[in-house]
């Protein structure tokens, strides 16, 4: 009776350790559904966490064909990255906005990972750029609780947003590694806060925030604003917090529209700085 009891305690825990394992791409390019690609079959909310992290330079596809296998939409964890020598790139292409990839916990891009968003949408809790970069093309939608780009010491991510709309809550740029942002169009919506090797360049579009903050991480080095077009609106700027042992920040306008709050006007303290171009770009209201 006990061994029989034992046998059925070890094949429940034997179920409940692959219904949670961790499903790596083994394949070349190909389509994310495809059970075949895949270690332990399509991703699922069963998966403990989802890899696409092997050799050789390939591209993962999520397109409208995906959207009909939606138990595959959901997963937990998601990491994209690549040995050296070699790129990863997750392409969510033409998925439509109606069915979204859902990482429910942490979406993390490293070394030699690639995600392109167009006309797709992608949605979660945490999303980390630390290695690899991210590119939001037209109507794509990104929608995250939390957003690091550039986090870990050493490492160094950028984001470029040229479409859509992204939604990416609480973003961290540079606090404690290279982080670069580049806004050529579309419209992002987050509270920045640029740390001391953090860049944010935006050229058009629009960047929605109700705080911003530049330079106010604890580094030595200087966080970046640069407005050179589109419409920039901030609830709040401050810019060089004298108090964080020596962090420096910058703001540069030189086209488009910089917008703070009135009660909220520009706190530059002593070791931050912000230029104006010219009487007409760059202004209050």
């Amino acid at each position: 009776m006990k061994t029989r009891f034992l046998a059925i305690f070890l094949l429940i825990a034997a179920f409940a350790f692959s219904a949670h394992a961790q499903n790596s791409w083994k394949a070349g390019s190909g389509k994310w559904e495809a059970a075949g690609n895949w270690s332990v079959g399509a991703p699922s909310s069963g998966d403990s966490a989802d890899l696409i992290t092997n050799a050789t330079t390939k591209t993962v596809t999520i397109d409208a064909v995906t959207t009909n296998a939606a138990g595959t939409m959901t997963v937990n964890n998601l990491t994209i990255s690549a040995p050296g020598g070699s790129t990863n790139t997750l392409s969510l292409n033409n998925a439509g906005t109606a069915t979204p990839l859902v990482i429910q916990n942490a979406l993390t891009i490293t070394t030699g990972g690639v995600l392109v968003i167009t006309n797709s949408a992608l949605n979660g809790g945490t999303f980390t750029i630390d290695g690899g970069r991210a590119i939001f093309l037209s109507d794509s939608m990104a929608d995250f609780i939390y957003c690091y780009v550039g986090s870990n010491p050493g490492a160094s991510g950028a984001l470029t947003v040229a479409g859509g709309v992204h939604a990416l809550g609480v973003f961290d740029l540079g606090s404690s590694a290279t982080g670069t942002v580049w806004v050529t169009g579309g419209e992002l919506d987050a509270n920045l806060t640029i740390g001391g090797m953090g860049s944010l360049t935006q050229s058009n579009g629009t960047v929605f925030g109700s705080v911003g903050m530049v330079g106010g991480t604890l580094t030595v080095a200087g966080g970046t604003l640069t407005v050179a077009g589109g419409t920039n609106a901030l609830g709040s700027l401050p810019v060089g917090m004298s108090f964080d042992l020596g962090a420096t920040g910058a703001v540069w306008v030189t086209g488009g529209q910089l917008r703070v709050s009135p009660q909220n006007s520009f706190i530059s303290q002593t070791d931050g700085s912000i230029t104006i171009g010219s009487t007409n770009v760059g202004f209050l209201t």
